[in-house]
């Protein structure tokens, strides 16, 4: 299942939800980001449905239209079903 939706504030906080509804949040945590090597940590604190499949550091670029592009970082997924291919994903902006 891919993510539906994910959310970063600027106090650090994230979260991702594979199918949203309403307030319903999968799991959430904190994040460090270095702009000077573009470098994201993600700190996976709590939830409703904790991925034992993710890959919480790699690095992150913002896109020319407001999207973003990780690079070895996975969300996981809500079966655990293990990855194949690379981890590279991008995210467009709605909203």
């Amino acid at each position: 299942m891919n993510v539906g939706e994910l959310s970063f504030d600027d106090a650090g906080r994230f979260s991702v939800t594979w199918q949203p509804f309403e307030s319903y949040k999968d799991y959430w945590g904190h994040y460090a980001y270095d702009p000077a090597t573009a470098r994201i940590v993600l700190k996976v604190e709590g939830g409703n449905s904790l991925p034992g499949n993710g890959r919480w550091e790699g690095r992150v670029a913002l896109t020319a239209d407001g999207g973003l592009i990780f690079d070895q970082v996975a969300f996981g997924s809500a079966d655990g079903a293990p990855f194949i291919g690379s981890c590279r994903t991008e995210f467009r902006r709605h909203g």
